[in-house]
């Protein structure tokens, strides 16, 4: 169990890890399972939302609401 990391909205998972987006902090966060080492990768963010992997690509793409802006986010996982 991963200890409480604040407002979740979202949660795709790619390779080992999972990316989780937390809506009223604006941050984009990645979980390790195994370890249950949480990580900030992005901070200040807009009310980020529902990240989707697309493994071909080795990418992340959420939604910023509020800036009509979808980031997309090259990982290697």
């Amino acid at each position: 169990m991963v200890k409480e990391v604040g407002n979740l909205e979202g949660i795709t998972k790619a390779g080992n890890h999972y990316y989780i987006t937390d809506w009223a902090s604006g941050k984009l966060l990645k979980v390790n399972p195994k370890t249950k080492k949480v990580t900030e990768l992005i901070k200040g963010l807009s009310h980020p939302t529902d990240p989707m992997y697309a493994k071909e690509l080795g990418v992340i793409a959420f939604p910023q609401h509020g800036k009509n802006q979808v980031l997309i986010l090259s990982i290697n996982d």
